[in-house]
């Protein structure tokens, strides 16, 4: 809806109502993993269930996502279909992380950096979005008027990082 009124993009995406979704698959898998309310079977059918959906959601979002930009299609599968579908596939790689994952995969996501990574991921979501406005203005005062992508994408990593770590061991 936020797309069709004077809402900001970024309100429209990041917000709670936005992200409805995403929130509620986490939910449900959330609840279907508990030990008191949920079950094996009920587990079992919410990861088909989104392996499917998501199967079929990916495909649509590739086929709007070749279409021209102003299209109708394109929009509703950019904003609208491509979260869902990422809700859906994350709440199946969620499932199989908690019941572990084998192999070269299971390694790198077991290693030390991923979980320290992990350990601190609240706060690099917190601090992430304010370095994307910070950043540009922080390079355009020391001189850098346009530096590349690269640069600012990996200033925002190490500092978000950075923050991330000073408020896991100071605040959290």
């Amino acid at each position: 809806a936020g797309m069709f009124s004077d809402c900001n993009l970024w309100s429209c995406m990041i917000l709670p109502f936005a992200c409805l979704d995403t929130l509620g698959a986490g939910a449900l898998l959330a609840y279907a993993s508990d030990d008191h309310h949920g079950s094996k079977e009920f587990r079992s059918r919410l990861v088909r269930t989104c392996s499917i959906v998501a199967a079929v959601l990916v495909i649509i979002v590739g086929v709007t996502n070749s279409l021209p930009r102003d299209h109708t299609a394109y929009v509703f599968g950019d904003f609208i279909l491509k979260d869902l579908a990422i809700a859906a596939v994350m709440t199946v790689v969620i499932s199989a992380a908690t019941q572990g994952i084998g192999g070269i995969a299971g390694a790198i996501l077991g290693s030390r950096p991923l979980r320290y990574i992990g350990t601190i991921s609240y706060g690099i979501y917190l601090y992430h979005m304010f370095l994307l406005v910070i950043i540009p203005h922080f390079l355009r005062w020391i001189g850098f008027e346009s530096p590349a992508l690269w640069v600012r994408g990996t200033l925002q990593v190490v500092a978000s990082i950075a923050i991330a770590t000073v408020s896991w061991y100071f605040f959290e």
